[in-house]
């Protein structure tokens, strides 16, 4: 008698539950892993808008005291050049992002073995060795973004990444595979469990892009953390031409529907600023999570179809 089958639903929720489990019993490896990649970036673009705010309120002073400084050009360079440390950091760990999305797919395939996770910079390797096939696999997907901003295209573009959501996963265990072989294999798997991998897609979107920000959130409005957090932001928002954009978002709207009135006011945009960081922070940190369980995933559907050849050579 044939087994069942299991619904896509079931076999999805198990896939999820599986990954939340080998994430959070590693949780501190890979907090330690990420924390350059994620925090890096976000450190980087602090000092990028520091440097600019602090350069911007005491230009006055600089030229004061070197009058000889007072050109554009002058000007400009010293900025440059006075950014160019926060701009490394910033690269640096988005470097180390991009290595993270392909080598933390070998990690979850130790995990998924049964193996301990020692060195987790080992499995950085897996890039070094194949760098120009990541950096292809990684324009393209930039390209196909690119192209899926179109409002037009955006239900094009969300098909599309699912059927292309298994490459890394391809790419850290089929060494073998060039670029455009892991986009086909990705479609190819995909294919015919179109649903099942939609699922797991959804249930990562729903738990690490809404949920967990969510709770974040929910704690630092309890433990009132915003009001700290918020006054770097608010000292150089009170710079930007707020009442200029005020006003020119405000035509916009009453063009479109006069009964709106639009307010930009500092404390508010101060705190959505603080807490998109925040949502950043922690869905960077939940890229472990999100690359585990989509390697059980790619595991699952490889598996599958190679139990279907084997029957359809029978």
């Amino acid at each position: 008698m044939a087994k069942k089958k299991e619904p896509a639903i079931i076999s999805s929720l198990k896939i999820f539950f599986e990954g939340i489990k080998l994430y959070f019993k590693n949780i501190d490896k890979f907090i330690g892993y990420m924390t350059f990649p994620v925090l890096g970036q976000v450190l980087g673009v602090v000092l990028i808008f520091t440097t600019v705010h602090l350069f911007g309120n005491n230009v006055e002073k600089i030229v004061l005291i070197n009058p000889a400084l007072n050109n554009v050009s002058i000007m400009f360079t010293i900025l440059i050049l006075l950014s160019v440390p926060s701009f490394m950091i910033f690269f640096a760990s988005f470097w180390k992002y991009l290595v993270a999305m392909g080598a933390l797919n070998s990690m979850a395939n130790n995990l998924i073995s049964g193996a301990k996770l020692e060195d987790l910079n080992i499995h950085n390797d897996i890039i070094t060795r194949r760098m120009s096939t990541y950096l292809f696999l990684i324009l393209i997907l930039s390209i196909i973004s690119l192209i899926g901003l179109i409002p037009i295209l955006w239900a094009v573009l969300l098909v599309v990444m699912i059927y292309l959501s298994l490459v890394f996963q391809i790419f850290a265990l089929e060494e073998n595979l060039n670029s455009l072989d892991i986009i086909k294999k990705s479609v190819q798997i995909i294919k015919g469990n179109f649903l099942k991998t939609t699922i797991v897609l959804f249930l990562l979107w729903l738990f690490t892009y809404n949920l967990l920000p969510e709770l974040f959130n929910f704690a630092f409005e309890k433990l009132n953390l915003y009001s700290y957090l918020c006054i770097p932001v608010e000292a150089f928002a009170k710079d930007l031409p707020l009442e200029d954009i005020q006003n020119s978002m405000q035509t916009i709207i009453s063009a479109i529907n006069s009964q709106i009135t639009f307010t930009l006011d500092v404390k508010e945009l101060s705190k959505s600023i603080v807490m998109n960081l925040l949502a950043i922070v922690i869905i960077g940190y939940t890229l472990p999570l999100r690359s585990i369980c989509c390697t059980i995933l790619y595991k699952n559907l490889e598996t599958k179809k190679l139990k279907e050849k084997k029957i359809k050579e029978l």
